[in-house]
């Protein structure tokens, strides 16, 4: 699993990466940028990124901008905040825009580690009390609202479209010449996004949306 983590702090960022290197025990590969502009570079030489972990305020490009020039560019990794603003607006602003999470680098260390976890799972990780300040229409995986399609990149498309195939994930990984690590995050990421908790009922919603013809697959 490839992730990139973007931060002006060289401190933190090689600290985040011998942790992240840690849990995973050679499962993850992790690059490390230390400026907006760099990582957008990077990125646009063509190397991919199954998560990108971005700072928010750098000099030059920060990360809300960075995540819009991704999202510009079209590019499909996913990506999560780690910042030391706790301002509720950052966080309201960064789930709108379709981030994995929020993670404030005022967390205890054992906290930061679990929501790392969390994010490398696949799932969507944010601060409790974003949830207070959402309507009922807004809680939704992803944000987006039932009856409509999530945008997805093209390496969820082609898990999914092997999940509806009948794949294991080592099956998968082979096909698609990825790891299994990365098999089982975009799988875990899927059934986020679909609000689902196995591999049945993602192919069905994703069928149900239009998204993949099972009758195909």
């Amino acid at each position: 699993m490839n992730i990139l983590i973007v931060d002006d702090h060289c401190l933190f960022a090689d600290g985040l990466k011998l942790l992240i290197l840690d849990m995973g025990r050679g499962e993850y590969q992790v690059d490390q940028s230390y400026s907006g502009q760099s990582a957008i570079d990077l990125v646009s030489s063509g190397k991919q990124y199954d998560l990108i972990l971005t700072d928010l305020n750098m000099p030059g490009i920060g990360g809300f901008e960075l995540m819009q020039s991704f999202s510009n560019r079209a590019i499909d990794s996913y990506i999560a905040i780690i910042s030391a603003s706790s301002a509720i607006q950052d966080i309201q602003k960064a789930y709108a825009m379709g981030a994995r999470g929020y993670i404030c680098k005022s967390e205890a260390s054992f906290d930061m580690q679990t929501k790392l976890k969390d994010l490398l799972a696949g799932k969507t990780c944010f601060p409790d009390e974003l949830w207070d300040t959402l309507g009922p229409d807004q809680l939704q995986p992803e944000n987006i609202a039932r009856n409509s399609n999530p945008v997805l990149g093209k390496r969820p498309m082609e898990v999914l479209n092997l999940l509806a195939q009948g794949k294991s994930n080592k099956q998968i990984a082979a096909i698609l010449n990825i790891t299994e690590t990365t098999v089982k995050f975009h799988v875990r990421t899927l059934f986020t996004t679909f609000g689902v908790n196995n591999r049945t009922w993602c192919v069905r919603e994703a069928s149900r949306r239009g998204l993949i013809d099972t009758d195909r697959a």
